[in-house]
Parts: C-alpha cells; structure tokens; sequence
C-alpha cells in the first residue's frame, strides 16, 4: 500500500478508506468511486458564515502526495460544509419532552458513529428502567 505505516480499514469497517501515519501526524485517505482518493484533515469550529480557511488541507496534501500516489486535485476548492451541532455540542440523548414513546439519540457533533454504540444502551437502559452506565440529565432535551 502506501507505506509500512499504512494500514487498511478493519474488515468490518463501511469506511472504504486507508489512514496512513507519520511521525506527527494522521491523514485519513478516502476512495472515492469513480473520482479517486480524497486526503482528509480536520474539523474547523467557526460560525455558519465563516470564510474558507484550507490551512489544514494545505498541511496535510503535501504529506499525503509523499506517501501515496496521488493524481491532480480534481476539485478547485477544498469541501466546506457545516456540520449539525447542538449549542453547547453535546447530544440530545432521552425520551422526548412533547410525545410519548418517541426517544431522541442526535446532535453527536459529528461523532454518531463513534458515539452510537454508548447511545444506543443508554437509550435502551433509560426505556427498560434499568441502571444507567452515565446519568443522562446532562444529555436532555429540555436542557435548552
């Protein structure tokens, strides 16, 4: 692959995707169907409006283009996209205040999928009554 220090997605990974590692650093390199291998970076907290700022891309594109094969950028521009996020980035995780049997697991700030997991059994513990592995207040809707 890229390098020795390059490793694959785990098997049972969706990703289809090979994060490669240097000394300081970690670049994610996505395949895309039928457009090529995207390097990915960071995530740049600003508001909704916020100018584009590729420093991070700017960092990591030379290091990625070093240890993988890559072709010309196909894209001009770097993606920039606003990511869903509660106001103090913490999930709504509970029963919902207004509907009965409706339970809410959103907001993760981008982390559902790590997240999912520990989601899912504190919505299964608080629905079954059970012990809770975290107290959920801190995660209510009605925090806001």
């Amino acid at each position: 692959m890229c390098s020795p220090s390059c490793r694959s997605w785990p098997e049972n990974s969706t990703d289809s995707g090979n994060f490669c590692e240097t000394a300081t650093n970690l670049i994610v390199l996505v395949v895309l169907p039928n457009r090529g291998i995207r390097p990915t970076t960071g995530v740049e907290l600003g508001y909704r409006d916020t100018a584009n700022t590729p420093v991070q891309l700017e960092v990591v594109e030379p290091l990625a283009r070093g240890i993988f094969p890559l072709g010309a950028r196909l894209d001009s521009e770097a993606w920039l996209g606003c990511r869903h996020c509660t106001p103090d980035i913490m999930p709504i995780i509970g029963a919902a205040p207004k509907h009965n049997d409706l339970w809410f697991g959103f907001g993760h700030a981008h982390h559902g999928l790590t997240l999912a997991p520990i989601t899912g059994r504190l919505i299964a513990e608080m629905m079954s009554g059970a012990p809770t592995i975290v107290d959920p207040k801190p995660f209510c809707a009605t925090r806001f």
